[in-house]
């Protein structure tokens, strides 16, 4: 599926874990994509990642879609943990919310907000993607340690309590991001009460609401004074509203709740008049970070001569005539970052600023005193790597260029200079025409460069600002997978650009190429009561599901699931509803002309009948016959819905070459619409695998159907006398599955199979026997040489088995005994240690229940302890298959090599 690693290395991820690990999570997708050459994903393999057509054969068990199904084990749970939790940690859309201090109109995101994934969201949608999804995210702690919403509301606090259920005790933040009025939400007293409860657990919060009410924030302004004592990061955010006057109130509360954390390091103050009203300065000596919007200006002066460490400053005045009353020197040795905005006079903060170690200088919507900017810059020795002009003042272009011609920029590496929309003209004081591209000189400067998008050379990786990860657990349970990051949880908010848009193409389509629960209705033939899955139908997550739920995670996933049109070749459903009908509507829209497969399981849906079938679906079906190259539909008795498929012309189907149909509750007649749809079906040239659920379904395919094209054959409620038919005819066969009910032999008036000639099928590897009847006769005349795995269930075992194998030269390395007749111990145990099964690699057996001996089956004896060392003795189907997978595929060693 295409050189994952040389992709991985050439676009990387923001978020770096441990290279070794990860180059190895790469070569194990690649591995995946070498191995998984069993058609296992030969449904949506048209166009992969390498659009490769030329994908070697491996396990012949099933016909191209049956092996990602027939194990409940898909080839998800082969993925490493590794590289799943560290691609869950890069999902979601950043929040304005988490990236502060800031300018909202400098430092812009390109996400529209009601596109925006929410972190929290996307956590939580992951989980449903697939069952290993789900087990994943639930075991990997520090994905639900940021809880990001919109609103407290009843929706809010179902996420919230999932975070804490499953963050492990690690630290928390919070995201309220409340970007329009709220409609049709109430506020849910129980999601601030919850974070009152765990205040010493969060180590970010930040609140950006509308509709300020004391009521919303009560809980958190109740609590003691250092309740929040692991609290690093605070931001609080109000619109003011005329009905809302006691807004000052409330954010002063909160403040001095947050200033009583003795971690505080980054603040961002909507308003400074909170410090006049009594709140402590004292604190504001550890900070690293601060933003001050709207500020006013007698205030300015007195919190920067106290925060003596600061790194990073943030100044927006948003009214005009503003006069800053500096007169005392101001040096901050430790700033690096400064970011001012607002139509004053800058002149007395760089007059009265001194920061040697500055390297970024962000200015918007000013008259920038570029002289005074290069007097500062020279009297604090410091040299400016970053520089953005957003929207200047008009009028000051000579002065512009001479400052950026001057000695002290010969450092500059990257410079943004935004002017305004043409349509904002002169008049209004916005630069809109000047051009700085032609004067800049240097080499490798960069220009117009969005300044959301923060290079890494303003803040070094282990710097304080982005805090580095300790090593966590990705699950409690002792030897599961571990996971390191070089960055915390807090590098994904630092840039408006998602690590997520850094991941390669090839790896996203690699994985979501292999997600969602094995489907019933795609597993056959086979027998339903030996070959089980281990997941209740509630449990099942339908492939088609799982496409849509992966493009709601983020926008980037949007996107690539979109342009991704492989994912789109299965319609996976329970009913045909108006839901499924979406489903099918989306995979038309989006598999760019590819074959498709359509699995209906009515079995998944108890509740169906409850919801109408809509009309359209099958329609739309019949509209696009030609594409469907597999078809397998399970009903109870809605068979009026095949109305639209049968009134196709014969031929419609061109390209099917799977096919099966089954109503439980109906008996199939000649004239009934399954029938009929079954004879449309063998019109199909491509027609390769069939799975004959019905008596009528088999008399009509020996009249009609391609008998000597087929490969894989599943023939129930089997008359005995069509066995020899299908047998004589059928001699392309790799896969027979024969299952005979007691009322076929009732009617027949035959106690055994009539095999009056020998049968001869070179190419048959997997034989399925089902039925409790002496089938001597199948085996004495038949000769299987490529005989490579033998699967009974509910027969009586005789010596005829071993002659079979004998005379077809067959050597066996998987068998399966299914609940045998009552007292076939010795001959089981002959049969296991006869010279044909030598090679015998997996051997699954299992007998009846408890009781069952009284009605002629096996309930005691256990063979496992005769099995000759080095075979593995498989207790479940998926075990079973999962195993025989690996041994087709030869990635695993099973025992001795056979004498």
């Amino acid at each position: 599926m295409g050189d994952y690693k040389k992709a991985g290395r050439a676009q990387g991820a923001r978020r770096q874990i441990d290279k070794t690990e990860y180059f190895q999570a790469l070569d194990a997708i690649a591995l995946i994509g070498h191995h998984d050459t069993s058609h296992n994903l030969a449904v949506r393999r048209n166009i992969a990642v390498n659009k490769s057509d030329n994908a070697p054969s491996g396990s012949l068990l099933t016909a191209d879609t049956c092996e990602k199904t027939c194990n409940s084990q898909s080839l998800m749970d082969r993925l490493p943990n590794e590289l799943l939790c560290a691609i869950f940690l890069l999902c979601g859309d950043p929040s304005p919310t988490s990236a502060f201090p800031r300018c909202a109109e400098m430092h812009t995101f390109y996400a529209v907000k009601e596109c925006r994934m929410a972190y929290s969201r996307s956590a939580a949608i992951l989980g449903r993607v697939c069952s290993r999804w789900y087990a994943v995210t639930r075991g990997f702690p520090a994905l639900w340690t940021l809880v990001d919403v919109a609103y407290p509301s009843t929706k809010a606090k179902s996420v919230l309590n999932l975070c804490l259920r499953y963050s492990a005790g690690l630290p928390l933040t919070l995201w309220i991001s409340q970007y329009t009025q709220v409609q049709y939400q109430e506020v849910d007293p129980g999601f601030m009460a919850n974070v009152a409860k765990h205040a010493h657990r969060w180590q970010e919060i930040s609140i950006e609401l509308l509709d300020v009410k004391r009521r919303i924030l009560q809980p958190l302004t109740c609590l003691p004074s250092g309740a929040f004592s692991s609290l690093g990061r605070a931001r609080v955010a109000f619109v003011i509203m005329r009905q809302q006057p006691d807004y000052a109130t409330i954010y002063d509360d909160l403040w001095k709740l947050f200033l009583t954390s003795p971690k505080l390091n980054c603040m961002d103050l909507a308003r400074t008049q909170c410090f006049q009203s009594g709140l402590p300065l004292a604190p504001l000596r550890q900070l690293t970070s601060l933003g001050l919007h709207d500020a006013e200006p007698d205030m300015v002066a007195p919190l920067l001569k106290n925060c003596t460490k600061l790194e990073l400053l943030c100044i927006e005045f948003k009214k005009t005539n503003i006069f800053l009353p500096f007169v005392t020197p101001i040096h901050l040795p430790h700033l690096r970052i400064l970011l001012l905005r607002g139509s004053i006079d800058w002149t007395t903060l760089f007059t009265s600023l001194t920061a040697p170690v500055i390297d970024r200088l962000d200015m918007a919507y000013s008259e920038i005193p570029y002289h005074h900017v290069a007097s500062m810059l020279a009297r604090s020795s410091a040299r400016i790597r970053m520089l953005t002009i957003h929207r200047p003042i008009l009028g000051r272009e000579a002065d512009f260029l001479d400052f950026i011609r001057s000695r002290i920029l010969q450092d500059l590496e990257i410079l943004s200079c935004k002017l305004p929309h043409r349509r904002e003209t002169s008049d209004i004081g916005g630069e809109a025409v000047f051009d700085n591209q032609p004067y800049l000189q240097w080499h490798g400067l960069q220009t117009n460069a969005d300044p959301s998008q923060a290079p890494d050379m303003s803040v070094p990786k282990n710097h304080d600002i982005i805090p580095t990860l300790a090593e966590r657990s990705v699950v409690d349970k002792p030897g599961r997978a571990r996971i390191r990051s070089l960055l915390s949880a807090m590098s994904r908010k630092t840039s408006c650009q998602p690590a997520i848009d850094r991941l390669p193409n090839e790896i996203l389509c690699a994985i979501f190429f292999i997600c969602g629960d094995p489907s019933s209705a795609s597993a056959y033939p086979r027998d339903i009561g030996m070959h089980t899955y281990g997941k209740e139908r509630y449990e099942i997550q339908r492939y088609s599901r799982s496409a849509a739920l992966l493009g709601r995670v983020c926008v980037r996933w949007y996107a690539v699931t979109r342009g991704f049109p492989s994912l789109w070749t299965v319609v996976d459903i329970a009913y045909p509803t108006k839901e499924a009908t979406s489903v099918l509507t989306l995979c038309l829209r989006y598999s760019s002309d590819l074959p498709l497969s359509l699995w209906i399981t009515r079995s998944l849906d108890p509740d169906a009948r409850k919801r109408a079938v809509d009309p359209r679906f099958m329609s739309l079906v019949a509209a696009d016959a030609h594409r469907w190259r597999e078809i397998s539909m399970e009903f109870l008795d809605e068979i009026r819905v095949l109305e639209p498929l049968v009134s196709l012309p014969h031929g419609a189907f061109s390209s099917l070459e799977q096919g099966r149909i089954e109503f439980q509750k109906l008996e199939a007649r000649e004239d009934t619409l399954d029938t009929r749809l079954w004879n449309m079906f063998f019109t199909s040239p491509k027609l390769r695998c069939v799975d004959l659920t019905r008596t009528n379904f088999i008399r009509s395919g020996l009249a009609s159907a391609p008998l000597q094209q087929l490969t894989s054959l599943g023939m129930h409620s089997a008359m005995p006398d069509m066995v020899p038919a299908v047998l004589s005819t059928c001699t392309s066969l790799e896969l027979l599955c024969i299952q005979i009910e007691p009322m076929a032999l009732g009617i027949a008036g035959l106690q055994t199979l009539p095999i009056p000639f020998s049968s001869h099928l070179p190419r048959l590897r997997v034989l399925m026997l089902c039925g409790p009847y002496d089938w001597a006769p199948l085996c004495n005349s038949l000769t299987a040489p490529a005989l490579d795995r033998l699967d009974v269930a509910r027969i009586n075992i005789g010596p005829y088995i071993e002659r079979m194998l004998v005379r077809s030269s067959a050597r066996l390395r998987m068998l399966t005994i299914y609940r045998p007749g009552l007292g076939q111990g010795d001959i089981m145990l002959s049969l296991v240690r006869s010279p044909p099964l030598r090679s015998l690699r997996i051997l699954r057996y299992t007998i009846s229940y408890p009781g069952s001996a009284d009605i002629g089956w096996e309930d005691a004896f256990d063979l496992r302890p005769f099995i000759p060392q080095g075979v593995i003795q498989a207790v479940g189907a998926a075990e079973a298959e999962q195993s025989y997978i690996k041994l087709c595929e030869g990635t695993s060693s099973y025992g001795a090599s056979p004498s």
